[in-house]
């Protein structure tokens, strides 16, 4: 695993040599998350954002969950939180989430859609983190997702699909695979990987990425 001399983990001063890597899912997704986060690199490079569908009526128990498959600090992200490196932050039932400038917002998810929002999650680190940003789909119903996985390929980020077959629900998956800007189509338990591949190279472009419009 590449690491810096520096253990801190605190992001460096120049917010664009780290990675942020947006996970979105929906149902089935704590079986994808199970095989997913044990694998994750922990690098203090990299900080995670996990947007998981909730029933917006009840508490999650996420957080507890995640943290045991993982030496990550696993915590429920908070409004106006500077994000850090080795920390997975999950978004809260009935919240929104997006980054900006430097700090992840949260506000009180609205209409008829998913909550929290895969798709504005991932747009939001596409166009404030650009070409350092990583999308994840994994198990899900529905189509959250697809839109922010085409916004982070456009800025030159990488994205990742759950492989289909290896999904519970694989409506999600397939239809981030559908929009034809997913570079990797992997089991879940093969991302973390190719994640730490990725980050590796903080000095280089991105492995496959190319900076595309949107069509």
């Amino acid at each position: 695993m590449a690491l810096n001399a520096d253990t801190s983990n605190s992001p460096p001063k120049n917010n664009h040599a780290y990675i942020i890597v947006g996970i979105g899912a929906s149902a089935g997704g704590l079986e994808a998350l199970r095989q997913l986060v044990p694998s994750l690199p922990i690098d203090e490079r990299v900080m995670y954002v996990l947007a998981q569908h909730l029933d917006p009526k009840h508490s999650s128990m996420l957080v507890p969950i995640l943290a045991r498959e993982t030496t990550l600090t696993v915590t429920e992200a908070q409004h106006g939180q500077k994000l850090e490196a080795k920390h997975l932050y999950v978004i809260p039932p009935a919240m929104d989430a997006y980054y900006h400038n430097g700090k992840l917002h949260l506000e009180k998810a609205t209409g008829l859609g998913p909550k929290p929002s895969v798709d504005r999650l991932l747009a939001s680190l596409a166009e404030n983190h650009g070409e350092r940003s990583i999308g994840i789909i994994l198990s899900g119903t529905g189509m959250d997702g697809a839109h922010g996985i085409r916004a982070v390929k456009a800025e030159g980020g990488i994205t990742i699909a759950q492989l289909e077959s290896t999904a519970r629900f694989d409506s999600m998956p397939h239809a981030a695979i559908n929009t034809g800007h997913v570079d990797l189509v992997l089991p879940p338990e093969e991302i973390g990987q190719h994640l730490q591949d990725f980050s590796a190279q903080p000095d280089s472009p991105f492995l496959f990425s190319t900076k595309n419009e949107l069509s």
